[in-house]
């Protein structure tokens, strides 16, 4: 085996949506792709532990990865017994993802999909969206992505999703920030939130070897913590559970991530 599971009984629904140019479509290629690779592998079994067992996770249940990127969620679920897929819209990361679970002999599939086209024929127990992948479009398309993993899920199945909480990037909001990704690498972002319609416009500059080698947009809604519990209970979700730590502590303004766990009705 390759590191995937049989896709027999993997089939992607009928996709009839037309996307248009928009800035993820340049945005997480090459550039960002580096600034994903160096994570913590500490911090993604972390990770895997709390949603485990906040979402009270069965042993062999089905789980989707909405957003993959490299798979090492997908891959830590799978090598806990876990039937998973993993979906990511960058062939690059999908690559290195199956060259991973292969290498580690984790059973994962992983799947070439939009997360706005996001449908399949089977159900799933969870679904999961990390590192905040949610926010990126208009706010029709941001609830439809909603609507999206609860059509997705079993009937009471969960949804556990991670992103940045509005509130905190309120409280400590930096104009400019630049951080190194490599011994290489350096990214600088400039921002600017517009609090009206609590969209972060920026731009990323890649600087490598004292030169601008890349320059890409990028705009994100961002949320507080009631906002995303309305959102959820509107696209058919109830019993929402917001957790400001893995811990499992509540969100507060110095929470920078948020966690919500909801289970589809």
């Amino acid at each position: 085996m390759d590191g995937q599971l049989p896709t027999a009984n993997l089939k992607p629904g009928t996709r009839n949506l037309k996307l248009v140019k928009h800035w993820t479509d340049d945005f997480f290629e090459d550039s960002f792709g580096r600034v994903m690779k160096p994570r913590d592998p500490e911090a993604a079994l972390k990770q895997v532990d709390f949603i485990v067992a906040k979402t009270g996770l069965l042993p062999g249940a089905d789980v989707l990865d909405a957003c993959c990127g490299y798979g090492r969620h997908s891959i830590e679920l799978a090598r806990r017994g876990y039937k998973v897929v993993g979906i990511d819209r960058c062939e690059n990361y999908l690559d290195e993802a199956r060259k991973q679970a292969a290498s580690e002999s984790a059973q994962v599939e992983f799947v070439s999909m939009d997360v706005r086209e996001l449908s399949f024929d089977r159900k799933f127990d969870l679904v999961i969206n990390l590192w905040t992948s949610f926010g990126l479009f208009d706010e029709d398309t941001n609830a439809s992505l909603i609507r999206r993993f609860n059509d997705c899920l079993v009937e009471g199945g969960r949804l556990f999703i991670e992103l940045i909480n509005r509130d905190w990037l309120v409280k400590h909001f930096q104009p400019r920030e630049w951080w190194p990704v490599d011994d290489a690498l350096i990214v600088i972002e400039e921002r600017e939130l517009d609090l009206k319609t609590s969209v972060i416009s920026s731009v990323w500059r890649y600087l490598e070897d004292g030169a601008i080698r890349a320059e890409t947009p990028m705009q994100l809604r961002v949320s507080s913590c009631h906002e995303m519990i309305a959102l959820l209970r509107g696209c058919g979700f109830c019993d929402v559970e917001a957790f400001g730590d893995l811990e499992g502590g509540p969100v507060t303004f110095d929470s920078r991530m948020m966690r919500l766990v909801a289970t589809r009705k």
